[in-house]
């Protein structure tokens, strides 16, 4: 089945792409938007502003509308649903008609609308979903003349706006499920299967509810504190660490160079291996960059090309220009650290320009924020940070404890439990994870997400053996 996603020559279109290769889609990107006609499958991406989207679908929206009249399963994400209506108060031109309406500036003192929210709803692709946060960042909403295609809301600010709707085989969401963690692949991982079921069938237009679906939660509760998971189906996800020094893939104690305990010779072969053993998401990091000794960017980008897993990048990096290559290049996520700790104001300036892209990097020792490659503290507290980041649109904070990093001794739960329930973003945890016990502490503790390194290169851990493979 040939999904075709629209490259409309508005903001970055990989990370949708990666996530819809890891939901099971066949996915080609055409900046010619003609070939949308023949398509199996389309997705129209997209951020910033109405008129620059409909740029280069305008010459072809009456072939497009046509396609995706005739049944030809669709996804519209942010201004990409809203291109799929007559008109919009942002922009001059027409938008594609297939839904009648208008898209309007949001009704809140709040503009942009930016973060997590909820999104409440009973349509089928949202069966195990419904009521789950996802991220948001816009200006306006849809509003289609005909109610019954709203198959979603989202309140913000006492106002509420159609978050999902849908027109026959063509759905429109605001929200950016390619940002919204599990949610977000549990919504696009259904409109696979519904895609597919279209695709099969020889009747078959109506919009079927994915069998055997299986949502996993994660506790993304920004500015309040993260409690315990009440149950075991609210699973956090494994990432494996690939650690990069001298172009070479490391597992470092405490971050000491010279101290690796694990050296092998091809990045690119590592974390293939790993997405081939079924991890849906990597971490890469340029302990070159970290050390301010040079970097591993083209062996990332590499990695980024040629791995379907998700990849989130960091280590060293402290440019605009650098997280732009990295988010150009494809990845899911970058995470900033020295950089961001030492200058919140550019944090700031950085998470408004890649808004659900940007991951916070603050790594302890002894209860204090470390920098510069571990080798220095620094001179703000984990509870100034804390305050710092409330309000910005972060993608998650990532917690490195440095003092049991790389030991295989096990985490410092006590440590672990204390800074996720405090900090106001969902935490990735990283640091002496050897133990599918250790995994399970953070877990119940409330972590999205945990980073493992030594034990899965020495082999003590096979998550994708377990029988929920990657998950805890």
């Amino acid at each position: 089945m040939r999904t075709f996603v629209a490259d409309c020559g508005v903001g970055n279109i990989h990370s949708i792409r990666k996530a819809l290769e890891v939901a099971g889609l066949d996915v080609e990107t055409v900046s010619d938007m003609s070939r949308l006609a023949d398509a199996d499958c389309v997705v129209l991406p997209g951020v910033g502003a109405f008129d620059a989207a409909m740029g280069r679908l305008a010459p072809h929206r009456s072939a497009v509308r046509e396609r995706l009249s005739a049944g030809v399963p669709a996804l519209g994400v942010c201004v990409g649903a809203q291109v799929l209506l007559e008109r919009s108060e942002e922009g001059e031109g027409p938008g594609i008609g297939l839904v009648p309406g208008e898209v309007r500036f949001l009704q809140s003192e709040t503009v942009p609308h930016m973060g997590w929210n909820t999104v409440e709803g009973e349509d089928p692709l949202l069966e195990g979903v419904g009521g789950s946060r996802f991220y948001f960042a816009h200006s306006y909403y849809c509003d289609p003349g005909d109610r019954s295609a709203v198959r979603a809301e989202t309140e913000y600010e006492g106002f509420r706006f159609p978050s999902l709707m849908r027109s026959s085989n063509t759905v429109g969401v605001q929200f950016h499920p390619e940002k919204s963690a599990d949610a977000g692949m549990a919504f696009l991982r259904a409109f696979a299967a519904f895609a597919e079921d279209v695709a099969r069938s020889s009747h078959g237009l109506r919009l079927r509810a994915p069998r055997n679906l299986e949502l996993v939660r994660w506790p993304c509760r920004p500015n309040r504190l993260i409690t315990p998971r009440p149950s075991p189906s609210d699973a956090m996800i494994v990432i494996p660490a690939v650690d990069v020094l001298d172009h070479r893939v490391v597992q470092l104690v405490g971050g000491v160079p010279g101290s690796q305990r694990v050296d092998l010779p091809d990045p690119l072969e590592t974390a293939m291996g790993w997405a081939d053993k079924g991890a849906e998401r990597l971490h890469l990091v340029d302990l070159d960059g970290a050390f301010g000794k040079g970097d591993n960017v083209d062996a990332f980008r590499s990695i980024i090309k040629e791995c379907k897993a998700l990849c989130q990048v960091g280590g060293g990096i402290r440019s605009e220009e650098r997280i732009e290559e990295y988010v150009k290049a494809g990845a899911d996520r970058v995470v900033l650290g020295t950089k961001a700790v030492e200058d919140p104001e550019w944090l700031r300036d950085m998470t408004g320009k890649f808004p659900g892209k940007i991951v916070l990097g603050l790594d302890t020792r002894g209860g204090r924020i470390t920098v510069k490659g571990w080798r220095e503290d620094a001179a703000v507290s984990v509870e100034e940070m804390f305050s710092l980041i409330q309000d910005m649109p972060l993608a998650g904070v990532l917690n490195t404890n440095v003092d049991v990093e790389g030991r295989s001794e096990g985490i410092d739960g006590a440590v672990a439990s204390l800074f996720i329930s405090h900090c106001p973003k969902p935490v990735t945890a990283s640091g002496g994870a050897s133990s599918l016990r250790d995994l399970q502490l953070l877990s119940q503790a409330g972590a999205e997400a945990a980073v493992v390194g030594m034990a899965l290169y020495k082999g003590d851990m096979r998550p994708w053996e377990w029988e929920r493979p990657w998950e805890v």
